[in-house]
């Protein structure tokens, strides 16, 4: 006989692996979560694999693959009132400019003397095409540049 665990977890493969993630990058300072903390009912390193089965009970299962979970307060932690699923916006956070755009822009780079790398890195920066294209790269190392 299998205990409650183990089942949601086998029948909810996709929502342990979000919840046990949201418990390691808050757990771990290395993830970058250090102020973000998960409610204690959920909480793997605290409560161990019930946390799970009360996660399941407040928040259910996720849906379907394109859901992920967000906090409603970006500052708050991960608890019952503050989390819900969303479904996964197409996002180009990481992912590599040149895959989604036309090889024009990086003509018009190149024709004013910016290579490839500096475009991408602007780009990815948040520049905008125009600003990113035309505009020279500095010479002056950026330590020495004056603001």
């Amino acid at each position: 006989m299998l205990s409650d665990y183990t089942f949601l977890r086998k029948e909810y493969p996709r929502t342990w692996r979000v919840w046990y993630r949201m418990c390691k990058r808050c757990k771990l300072p290395q993830h970058g979560y250090a102020d973000v903390a998960v409610y204690e009912d959920w909480d793997y390193f605290t409560i161990g694999s019930a946390g799970f089965i009360n996660f399941i009970d407040d928040m259910g299962p996720m849906e379907d693959m394109e859901y992920e979970i967000i906090r409603d307060d970006a500052f708050g932690d991960y608890a019952p009132g503050n989390c819900k699923w969303r479904k996964t916006e197409k996002r180009m956070i990481g992912c590599r400019w040149h895959k989604t755009h036309s090889a024009e822009i990086l003509k018009r780079a190149r024709a004013n003397g910016i290579n490839r790398h500096t475009l991408y890195g602007r780009l990815e920066r948040g520049w905008n095409e125009t600003d990113a294209c035309t505009l020279p790269p500095s010479h002056t190392k950026y330590k020495s540049r004056l603001l």
